[in-house]
């Protein structure tokens, strides 16, 4: 129905993208005599292999701040990574993680991305709030239910992911985040969004889409640099004049919802004198490039 922009949680600028690092290949060598299965002997594998793996991981984060694992079962929270001192970036993706220990706090003067995605958490603890350092946090594909006021202390954040969770509420300290530029709520089970939500001036992308959100929230023209709104699949019936009239949002998505089209809606000739520079303004990018039949087809506004 919208231009789709690109994706929203893409890595900006100043945020490269964590490496995973992966082991060195193990070594196997046959040993002599029978085994009780008939086979040969192998060494470095099991629980000693997995201790190397991860006492690997540990000695490359303490070089360079990056302790990163995906697509690895893992059995505890590597905790010793909370003791390296420079900690700029934890990733574990995919691992089956199942507990965020309280010592997260003790990287929180360094730790600036915390990314979770993938795994099994049920909640975050309150310690989290003590990460002050922290720039990006992304918990998405988990099982959390519900979340403490942890965001009070997280002034620097500007990258927030609790995408496909089990949240039926955000926590109302969300408004404290006063540098986030990107927040992706999608795919959980809200019905309404804190009015604090409006207060989130450098804010530019908001995904909300699969909830069950009847209206967003009512006041949005706190949100100086909004440009991006996804609100797809959920139970809209009309969306707020003050986002089609007082934000910069150029790209509002509502298919899939009661509401079908904000043609007639409060405001409405305002967003789309905005999303019409923005199409106008791509069309003049492509012809630049020699690119003109690129994605056209996705510039019709209905």
């Amino acid at each position: 129905m919208w231009a789709t922009p690109q994706g929203f949680f893409a890595y900006p600028q100043g945020f490269p993208q964590a490496q995973v690092v992966y082991p060195s290949s193990v070594s196997v060598s046959a040993a002599g005599g029978r085994s009780h299965s008939g086979s040969t002997g192998v060494r470095g594998k099991g629980r000693m292999g997995q201790q190397n793996t991860k006492q690997q991981r540990l000695d490359n984060a303490a070089k360079t701040g990056v302790f990163a694992m995906q697509d690895k079962p893992l059995m505890s929270f590597p905790e010793k990574a909370l003791q390296i001192p420079s900690l700029r970036t934890l990733h574990i993706e995919n691992c089956g993680l199942s507990k965020l220990p309280e010592e997260i706090a003790n990287s929180k003067d360094s730790l600036q991305r915390l990314k979770l995605p993938r795994n099994k958490l049920e909640r975050v603890p309150e310690s989290l709030t003590r990460c002050i350092a922290l720039q990006q946090l992304d918990i998405s594909g988990n099982r959390i239910t519900a979340l403490p006021e942890i965001f009070m202390g997280m002034g620097k954040l500007k990258e927030l992911s609790l995408a496909r969770n089990l949240l039926t509420v955000v926590p109302g300290s969300i408004a404290a985040l006063e540098s986030l530029k990107m927040l992706d709520l999608s795919g959980n089970r809200l019905s309404t969004l804190p009015d604090g939500l409006g207060k989130l001036k450098n804010l530019e992308d908001l995904d909300v889409s699969g909830n069950k959100l009847a209206r967003l929230v009512e006041d949005c023209a706190g949100m100086e640099r909004l440009r991006r709104v996804n609100a797809e699949k959920n139970q809209l019936q009309s969306v707020p004049v003050t986002l089609l009239r007082d934000t910069k949002v150029e790209i509002l998505k509502i298919a899939n919802n009661p509401l079908k089209t904000l043609e007639g809606c409060e405001g409405y000739s305002e967003y789309n004198e905005r999303y019409q520079k923005r199409r106008d303004k791509e069309t003049d990018s492509r012809v630049g490039t020699g690119d003109l039949s690129a994605g056209m087809g996705q510039l019709k506004v209905k």
